[in-house]
C-alpha cells in the first residue's frame, strides 16, 4: 500500500513540485535523481529531475537512455530518501547464516539399576550462553529419562534480570517433578538468585555466591526513585527464590541491599541467621552479602561441599551413581556455537556501518551536523548494569563532527567520532594545549567548487546512509533470529534515528540550488550557522614512537586491530609506600613484600576504543583513544570473550601485578623517578591537563618494560576488591573476595601528581569517563 502510495507521487509530483526520485548511481560516481521509465538488462531509461534553484518546484526533464555496463546501481526510492525494501535478511534461514543445526535427543535407553544422574550446564552469562528456554527443554529431556537426580552445574557472573525472572519461572514448575540438586562454583548477581532457588545446594571449595545486586547505585542514571522501585522489585524476586528453595530470605536480602547487617547464632544446637549486629558477622553493614564456600556451609545455605560430581555422589550416599545421556549437554554446546556466530555476524555488519558511516560523512557537507541529531532519540541505556537496565546488544555510540586530519585551522569538515551520551564534546570544555589544533569557526567554509558538487555529494550520503540502514535491518533480522526481543528494539530504534539523519540530507540536497556546468568551477558555499552548530573540535597529539620488546607478542582482534602485549617477569617487589614519601596515604600503608611468582603479558597500553568495539561487538570508530565509560563488569565480560576468541586466558591484572609491572623495577613514587614534570611537561608546577579527558594512547615515553601509559592517561581496573593490605609478606595475592569497590590504579590526565604515584590507590564502582581498563594474559610455556 505503501509503495503504491509512493508510485501515485511520482506522477502528481511532476505537476505540484513533491517529485519521488529514483537514483541511478554511475560506474563513475555520478548520480542521476529522476523517475526510472523503463529498464532492462542492457539499458536504463530515467526522467531526470530537471536543474533547479533553492525554492524552485521540483520538475521531471526528458528521458535519458543510460547503458547498464556504466551503472553501478540502481535505488528506487521514496519521498523522504529512503531506499524501497527489498528482499532482506528478515527472512534469511537459520542455517544460511551460519548457525550449527539443532542437535537430536540421544536415545532414551531402558531403566538402569542404581542410582543416575542428569547434568544441566548453567554456565555462562544469563541471557547469553544460559537462558530459560534452554533450560526448559534441558529439564523436560531429563524428565523423560527419569534421573536420580538432575545436577545443575552452576557458574555465572550473572546476567539478564528478565531472563533470570524466566528461568526461575522454569525451575518453579520443576521443582516439584525432579530432584534437583545444585553444584555451584562462582554464582554472582542473577545467579546467585538463581541458585537459591534450588532447595539442595552444594558449593565447590573456592566458590562464591551473592552480590546480587541489579545495578550499581548512582551508576545507573536512573531517577532516585525510579531506581529504587526497581531494587525493591528485585529484592521481592530474590525473597521468593529462597523461599522457594527453603532458604533464608535474609540471605537474599543482603546480597541485594548493602544497609543490611546479618550475624549467626545458635538456636537449640543449630546454626541460624539473624539480622543486626553480632558475635559473629557474616555481613557487615555498607557490604553486599557474597559468601565464600565455608560460610554458605557454616551460614546452612550449602548442604557441603564438592569438588566434583563423583565427590557430590559421595554427599549423596549414592557413590555408585551413573550419568545419564541426555540433551541438555548438547544444547549447552550448540547455544555457544551459536553466540559465537552471532559475534562473528555482528562483527561483520558492524565493519559494513563503519565503512558506509565513513562514505556518509565523507560525502554530504555539514553530515555531521545531521548525524549528530541522532543523539537526541537514540535509546541511553545505563553503563555497566546487566539487561533489561543496561546494554545487551552490540550498540552504536552517538557522533559527533570531528575534523579531518591535515585540515587547515578555520576550515570546518565534519567527520565521524565517537562520543558517550550525556557527556558535552568532548568529555567537556578544554583550553588548547600543545600539540593541538583548536578550530572554531562562525562561519564555516565549505571547500566546494560548485552547487551541482553539493547536489552530488548529498545524494552520495543519502546512499550511504540508505546502506546504513540496510545494515541495521540485517542486524535486526540476526536479533530476531537469536530470540533477543531488546536488541530487536535497541537496534530498530537506531535505524529510525538514522533514518531521521537520511530524510535531514535528503530534504535540503538543493538547499543551494540543483546547480548545472555554467557555474564556476571555483565558486564557494558560505555556511553562516549559528556560534554553537561549529563546535570545537582538536587534533591529538601525535603518539611516541614505539620500540619492540623482545617477546612481545600480538593478538589478532579482527577488523584490522591489533593488541600487542608485552612480557612482565617473574618477582619480588615492595608494594605500597614507604614511610615519608610525599603524598602518603593511610591505605598504601603496610608497605609489604610481595612475590610474583609466574610471568605474564600485559596489553603495552590500555585498551583502546577500537579494541574494544572489536571484541564486544559494539559499531565503534576505529581510534587510539583509550575505551573509557567502561563498568568493571564490562571489562571482565570482554576479558571473557577475548579469552573465547583468541583460546587464551585474558584478564583483568591483580593490584599487586599491576604495581609490579608499573614500577617495573623501579622503586621511586614513579616509574621515571620522583618529578612528574620531568614526564610530562604540561604538568609543571603540579598542574593537570584538565578535564577534557583522554585523547590517545601512547603520549608519553613507556617504562622500562615497555608499557605506556601506566600513569596519567586513564584510571585502570584491577581484578581486585579493595581493602587494606596484608601486614605479611605475600605470594600472588588476589585481594579480598568480596566488597562494595573495586581497585583502580594509575591516575587520569586529570589527576592531581599525587594520584600518579606507583602505589596510589584509587576504588570505584560503575562507568566513569575517565577509567578505562588494561589486560594480562597468562603466561603459557
Amino acid at each position: 500500500m505503501k509503495l503504491l502510495v509512493a508510485s501515485v507521487g511520482v506522477v502528481l509530483g511532476i505537476s505540484f513540485g513533491c517529485c519521488l526520485a529514483d537514483l541511478v548511481v554511475g560506474k563513475d560516481g555520478n548520480i542521476i535523481e529522476g523517475k526510472i521509465i523503463s529498464q532492462d538488462e542492457s539499458m536504463v531509461s530515467i526522467r531526470a529531475v530537471a536543474t533547479r534553484r533553492a525554492g524552485e518546484p521540483e520538475t521531471l526533464g526528458a528521458s535519458q537512455m543510460i547503458v547498464r555496463e556504466k551503472i553501478a546501481r540502481v535505488i528506487l526510492t521514496d519521498a523522504h530518501g529512503g531506499a524501497v525494501p527489498s528482499p532482506s535478511a528478515a527472512t534469511k534461514p537459520a542455517a544460511a547464516w551460519g548457525f550449527p543445526p539443532e542437535p537430536a535427543p540421544p536415545p532414551v535407553v531402558a531403566a538402569v539399576s542404581g542410582p543416575t544422574y542428569y547434568v544441566v550446564p548453567l554456565r555462562g552469562e544469563i541471557g547469553e550462553a544460559v537462558t530459560a528456554a534452554l533450560l526448559e527443554r534441558s529439564l523436560a529431556d531429563a524428565e523423560v529419562r527419569k534421573p536420580t537426580v538432575v545436577v545443575l552445574d552452576m557458574e555465572s557472573p550473572g546476567g539478564s534480570v528478565s531472563e533470570t525472572e524466566e528461568i526461575l519461572l522454569v525451575l518453579h514448575r520443576y521443582n516439584k517433578r525432579l530432584r534437583m540438586v545444585a553444584l555451584a562454583g562462582k554464582c554472582l548477581s542473577a545467579a546467585a538468585v538463581t541458585a537459591l532457588s534450588v532447595r539442595e545446594i552444594y558449593v565447590r571449595p573456592n566458590s562464591a555466591i551473592g552480590a546480587a545486586t541489579a545495578y550499581k547505585a548512582k551508576a545507573s542514571g536512573l531517577p532516585e526513585a525510579i531506581e529504587e522501585k526497581a531494587q525493591s522489585a528485585w529484592r521481592a524476586v530474590a525473597r521468593n527464590s529462597a523461599e522457594e528453595g527453603g532458604h533464608d530470605p535474609l540471605l537474599a536480602e543482603a546480597m541485594i541491599d548493602s544497609e543490611m547487617e546479618l550475624h549467626l547464632a545458635d538456636a537449640n544446637g543449630k546454626t541460624v541467621v539473624r539480622s543486626g549486629p553480632g558475635d559473629a558477622p557474616l555481613c557487615r553493614k555498607g557490604k553486599l552479602l557474597t559468601l565464600t564456600s565455608h560460610e554458605a556451609v557454616r551460614c546452612g545455605l550449602a548442604a557441603g561441599d564438592a569438588e566434583d560430581l563423583a565427590e557430590l555422589g559421595q554427599c549423596l550416599k549414592m557413590p555408585d551413581w551413573r550419568p545419564l545421556a541426555g540433551l541438555a549437554p548438547l544444547l549447552a554446546d550448540y547455544q555457544a556455537k551459536r553466540l559465537a556466530v552471532r559475534d562473528e555476524q555482528f562483527e561483520r555488519i558492524g565493519s559494513q556501518v563503519q565503512a558506509h558511516m565513513r562514505e556518509a560523512v565523507e560525502a554530504a557537507p555539514f553530515a555531521g551536523v545531521y548525524l549528530n541529531r541522532i543523539t537526541t532519540v537514540l535509546p541511553n541505556p545505563s553503563p555497566g548494569v546487566p539487561r533489561p537496565y543496561g546494554p545487551g546488544v552490540p550498540m552504536i555510540r552517538p557522533m559527533v563532527p570531528t575534523p579531518m586530519p591535515g585540515m587547515a585551522p578555520g576550515v570546518y569538515r565534519p567527520g565521524m567520532g565517537i562520543h558517550r551520551p550525556g557527556i558535552p564534546y568532548p568529555y567537556g570544555p578544554q583550553p588548547p594545549s600543545s600539540g593541538q589544533t583548536v578550530i572554531t569557526r562562525t562561519e564555516a567554509v565549505v571547500p566546494l567548487s560548485t552547487r551541482a558538487r553539493w547536489y552530488q555529494k548529498s545524494l552520495a550520503c543519502v546512499i550511504a546512509l540508505q546502506q546504513v540502514e540496510e545494515d541495521f535491518s540485517e542486524a535486526i533480522a540476526l536479533s530476531r533470529v537469536m530470540e533477543d526481543a531488546e536488541g530487536q528494539e535497541y537496534l530498530t530504534a537506531v535505524r529510525e534515528a538514522f533514518a531521521k539523519a537520511r530524510t535531514s540530507v535528503y530534504e535540503e540536497r538543493f538547499k543551494y540550488g540543483k546547480g548545472d556546468s555554467s557555474v564556476r568551477e571555483d565558486s564557494r558555499i558560505v555556511d553562516r550557522r549559528p556560534a554553537e552548530a561549529v563546535q570545537s573540535v582538536r587534533i591529538p597529539a601525535p603518539q611516541v614512537p614505539r620500540k619492540p620488546v623482545e617477546g612481545e607478542f600480538a593478538l589478532d582482534l579482527g577488523r584490522g586491530v591489533r593488541m600487542i602485549l608485552v612480557p612482565i617477569p617473574a618477582g619480588k617487589f615492595m608494594m605500597g609506600s614507604p614511610p615519608g614519601e610525599k603524598d602518603r596515604q593511610p591505605d598504601e600503608d603496610p608497605q609489604h613484600e610481595v612475590t610474583v611468582t609466574k610471568p605474564f603479558y600485559m596489553g603495552v597500553y590500555p585498551v583502546t576504543d577500537a579494541q574494544y568495539g572489536a571484541v564486544v561487538g559494539r559499531f565503534s570508530q576505529l581510534t587510539a583513544a583509550p575505551a573509557t565509560y567502561v563498568s568493571w563488569e564490562q571489562a571482565v565480560q570482554f576479558c571473557s570473550r577475548l579469552s573465547r576468541k583468541m583460546g587464551k586466558t585474558v584478564r583483568l591484572p591483580t593490584e599487586a601485578e599491576w604495581e609490579y609491572a608499573c614500577r617495573a623495577g623501579g622503586r621511586g613514587p614513579y616509574y621515571f623517578g620522583a618529578d612528574p614534570a620531568k614526564e610530562f611537561p604540561e604538568r609543571a608546577g603540579g598542574s593537570r591537563r584538565g578535564s577534557g579527558g583522554p585523547r590517545t594512547v601512547g603520549l608519553h615515553p613507556p617504562n622500562a618494560w615497555g608499557l605506556y601509559d601506566m600513569h596519567g592517561c586513564v584510571w585502570q581496573w584491577c581484578s581486585d576488591f579493595y581493602g587494606p593490605y596484608a601486614a605479611t609478606a605475600q605470594r600472588d595475592p588476589k585481594g579480598l573476595l568480596s566488597g562494595d569497590y573495586h581497585v583502580r590504579r594509575g591516575g587520569a590526565s586529570e589527576s592531581s601528581d599525587a594520584l600518579l604515584r606507583d602505589a596510589a590507590r584509587d576504588k570505584g564502582r560503575g562507568a566513569h569517563p575517565a577509567t578505562g581498563f588494561r589486560v594480562v594474559v597468562e603466561h603459557t610455556e
